[in-house]
């Protein structure tokens, strides 16, 4: 977050876009939709990039912000050993968007039906 220096009365944030990575629509199908994982019940979602593989950003108001997005990277079978808390997001290539991370986010994805 932060407000610009001249006098706007508005701060402002820098977001990043994910979008969705299509899922089998049931466990052990082969056709894939935007759903949640059918194991987990959980989206996965990577980073959208430009076409040059820069991560595409925007700066928005903060009043736009509607909540936080809650994300677990989503390490396969075996995690990548280089992986730390402190890195994870940066390095990891999915991520599951946690909708049980608390209950308005919860309420949230269930009422816009995501």
């Amino acid at each position: 977050m932060f407000h610009p220096i001249w006098p706007t009365g508005v701060y402002l944030t820098y977001v990043e876009r994910f979008q969705i990575v299509p899922q089998p629509t049931s466990y052990g199908s082969t056709s894939r939709g935007t759903c949640p994982d059918p194991v987990t019940g959980q989206y996965v979602v990577k980073r959208s990039t430009r076409a040059n593989g820069s991560r595409l950003g925007d700066i928005i108001p903060l009043l736009q912000a509607r909540i936080p997005a809650p994300l677990v990277p989503r390490y396969g079978v075996q995690a990548d050993p280089k992986l730390t808390s402190k890195n994870s997001l940066e390095y990891s290539t999915e991520f599951y968007l946690n909708r049980f991370f608390d209950k308005e986010l919860y309420y949230f994805m269930s009422c816009n039906n995501l």
